[in-house]
């Protein structure tokens, strides 16, 4: 899954390979941080790869494309990366993200899937930093009260 979403992002083998790299070193060394209350081994995987895929592209003065680390965008690459991307964790995400709102999904896709910082997102849509804060929070309220098992739902921490 990782040399996948490498490949997908670089298109170079050998840089795909590096980054790989890159992502299993962290894995290693943050290992202990992993807990799996919060997600599956898989998706926290996924994560530190995306973050070490979006810290590649800003190293080499990028910025990485919303659709260079969408989850449409992996989930339709040659690669092999569908399988990864498909599970029902993933459509269960993207369910709650197509209901919220379109401007708040579109921060959350800016944020999370691009890895842009809140000022960046403001200069990108015009916005007041202020207002893509108070969005952005408001969307990942929204995501966690429906993503959260019934269980938890209503328990406050």
């Amino acid at each position: 899954m990782i040399l996948a979403m490498a490949r997908s992002w670089s298109r170079d083998d050998a840089r795909a390979e590096d980054l790989t790299q890159d992502v299993l070193i962290r894995v290693w060394r943050t290992a202990s941080n992993f807990d799996p209350d919060r997600g599956a081994e898989r998706t926290w995987i996924a994560t530190i790869t995306r973050r070490v895929l979006i810290d590649a592209a800003r190293s080499r003065g990028a910025t990485p494309l919303p659709e260079e680390l969408s989850v449409e965008a992996a989930s339709t690459s040659r690669t092999g990366l569908a399988s990864a991307v498909a599970s029902e964790e993933s459509r269960t995400a993207l369910a709650a993200l197509a209901d919220l709102k379109p401007e708040w999904a579109s921060l959350i896709q800016l944020s999370l899937m691009s890895g842009l910082s809140h000022s960046e997102i403001a200069s990108h849509t015009g916005l007041p930093i202020g207002t893509v804060k108070s969005r952005l929070r408001a969307a990942l309220e929204s995501l966690r009260s429906r993503l959260a098992p019934s269980s938890s739902r209503g328990v406050t921490s």
